[in-house]
């Protein structure tokens, strides 16, 4: 897949819904190898924008505490392009099993990221 082309790609939100700043770290598998820092400090109530492949396969996603000890996964499954999935860290699992089900579902990505933008500002959020 050409990690370049946008057309490879669905778009999440996350939204930090716990009290205390965070990190997300998408990894390359659930044993959490592979892991970038993808966010940059996330504080209580802010929003991160993420391209995630989509296809076969699963995103596990880390939620770190700012001294990077991981305090959950979510898993994101986007089997379609689509767009406006929101998921949010108070939903971490402590390990990676299964894919985490997102508060906002997404839609097909028919509308050049329309969704995306509405989750972003919140008018699409659950």
């Amino acid at each position: 897949m050409d990690p370049t082309d946008p057309a490879n790609f669905s778009s999440v939100v996350f939204v930090n819904d716990t009290r205390t700043p965070a990190v997300l770290f998408e990894c390359a598998d659930s044993r959490g190898h592979g892991c970038h820092d993808m966010s940059g400090r996330l504080g209580p109530e802010q929003r991160s924008e993420q391209r995630v492949y989509w296809g076969e396969g699963l995103d596990p996603w880390q939620v770190r505490d700012t001294r990077g000890r991981i305090v959950g996964w979510l898993v994101v499954d986007t089997p379609h392009r689509e767009s406006g999935a929101v998921y949010y860290l108070g939903d971490a699992e402590p390990r990676p099993d299964k894919p985490t089900t997102p508060r906002t579902l997404p839609h097909p990505d028919r509308a050049a990221g329309q969704h995306l933008r509405e989750a972003v500002n919140g008018t699409n959020v659950a």
